[in-house]
């Protein structure tokens, strides 16, 4: 009799054998020991998991208690299953099918990872999930009485739970400042977590109807420097987009948020006038911004000796002027520099104006700088257009044309430029006009250079001449 029962319990522990390696070929991980002493593996799990999940569902013949750590993407998950029948007792020794499916949304499966498992002495058992699934939406997990061919539960359910892992990004945003200067620099901050972790991927700028750019999150952040000359209100649009995990490519998140940015007018300080005031200087500074500007300073005279003083706040279109006790007559051999807003107290549109040399008794800072932009032809005409580039309005000027050479031409022909256009008689800063000039006879100079000088006898006071003349071949 002893020798039947030593056969039996060999032939029960070989099953048990078989059943074990089987799990683990399937779930790739070995369960030998997973029932040997179920309680010590959750109390393990327990540890090594900060987050641990326990539901339950009752039949009319068992009670099933799943306990398992934080379900998470590409993760591995170690679940416990207690049945339990109707009375309270460990169901021993009793067959499940155990069933773990991806899906990409509720109703249509992916993918599966299924198991048949058998309970141990304290009606438990245990099955490791690998976590090499991909990134799906949603999981479920059933416990049933067996599979059919497809691998869909069959028999009693007796338990269903489903997890969603659809990836859920938020996004917070701050702004160093949200209204700024023209021209002046704001950084935009943004945060991206999905469900709750730092998020990898990149941010989609953008700004101005048709521009964009593209930043990289790190650690979840990722920052822009914006600045702009557009007046008003600046919105900018910020778009997630995520790696794609299961599909190699973007995948263009439906989050995004809308930050404005208020540009305001700037101010422009520049040194319109410096003359001889006794044995001192008299300094003029007009604001040809079209903001306020805020309290500067001025600085006069040589790298290591100068005087400073200081200038009250400008209106757009304002000039103020100073005395400076810098001594005239023991200098007045060298170039001196005057430099307004030096250490760019205040905020201006553009710093590359505020400092002058000068050594004459008088220097003139307002003035205008003609350049021809643009030249074609219509029949014998020449159509030119000529930018005012300087700081001050240009009145009428000349315009000598001619063919051939720049030194020895013909064909020269002066032109008046009295008019122009909406601006009447003064052409105003940073103002084009377009100007029909009647030339000779196209044939008489069709394969030769054309010679366009404006402004050829320096009538009108610029700030600079050498951009005057143009030489085309039209």
């Amino acid at each position: 009799m002893k020798k039947i029962l030593l056969i039996l319990f060999v032939i029960f522990v070989l099953f048990a054998s078989m059943g074990a390696v089987f799990s683990a070929d399937t779930n790739g991980t070995n369960t030998n020991d997973n029932n040997k002493n179920t309680n010590e593996t959750a109390v393990k799990n327990s540890a090594d998991n900060s987050k641990i999940s326990r539901t339950s569902s009752s039949t009319n013949n068992y009670k099933i208690t799943v306990t398992h750590n934080k379900v998470e993407h590409g993760k591995p998950i170690h679940f416990i299953v207690n049945v339990k029948d109707s009375d309270g007792n460990p169901v021993v020794n009793k067959s499940f099918s155990f069933s773990f499916r991806s899906m990409n949304d509720k109703t249509n499966p992916d993918g599966r990872f299924d198991n048949t498992v058998v309970t141990d002495a304290n009606g438990v058992f245990s099955v490791d999930w690998p976590g090499n699934s991909g990134y799906f939406d949603y999981y479920e997990l059933t416990i049933s009485d067996g599979l059919d061919p497809n691998q869909y539960p069959t028999g009693t359910v007796y338990y269903r739970k489903a997890f969603d892992l659809t990836l859920k990004p938020t996004m917070s945003v701050s702004i160093s400042k949200s209204t700024v200067y023209e021209g002046q620099n704001t950084q935009i901050r943004v945060t991206v977590k999905v469900n709750g972790v730092p998020a990898s991927g990149y941010l989609v700028w953008k700004y101005s109807k048709d521009k964009s750019v593209t930043t990289q999150l790190k650690n979840g952040v990722s920052t822009f420097n914006y600045n702009s000359f557009i007046l008003g209100k600046n919105p900018i649009v910020i778009t997630y987009i995520g790696l794609g995990a299961a599909f190699p490519g973007y995948i263009v998140s439906n989050v995004n948020k809308t930050v404005s940015v208020n540009v305001k007018s700037a101010s422009n300080l520049i040194i319109s006038k410096i003359s001889k005031y006794g044995n001192r200087y008299k300094v003029t500074v007009k604001n040809i911004g079209k903001g306020k500007s805020t309290t500067a300073k001025l600085r006069l005279g040589l790298k290591s000796r100068y005087k400073t003083v200081t200038i009250t706040s400008l209106n757009p279109g304002k000039s103020k002027t100073l005395i400076v006790n810098f001594n005239y007559n023991k200098y007045k051999k060298y170039t001196k520099y005057a430099w307004v807003n030096y250490n760019k107290a205040c905020f201006e549109k553009n710093y590359k104006d505020n400092k002058v040399s000068f050594k004459a008794k008088t220097y003139i800072g307002l003035l205008a700088n003609l350049a021809i932009t643009k030249v074609s032809r219509s029949g014998n005409n020449l159509i030119v257009t000529i930018k005012n580039q300087g700081n001050a309005a240009s009145s009428g000027f000349r315009i000598l044309v001619w063919y051939g050479y720049k030194n020895k031409g013909k064909g020269y022909v002066l032109f008046n430029a009295k008019k122009f256009g909406k601006y009447g008689n003064r052409l105003p800063a940073g103002t084009s006009a377009t100007l029909t000039l009647p030339y000779i006879k196209y044939k008489t100079h069709s394969r030769y250079y054309k010679f366009i000088y404006v402004n050829y006898n320096k009538k009108v006071r610029e700030s600079n001449y050498n951009n005057n003349l143009k030489r085309v071949k039209i």
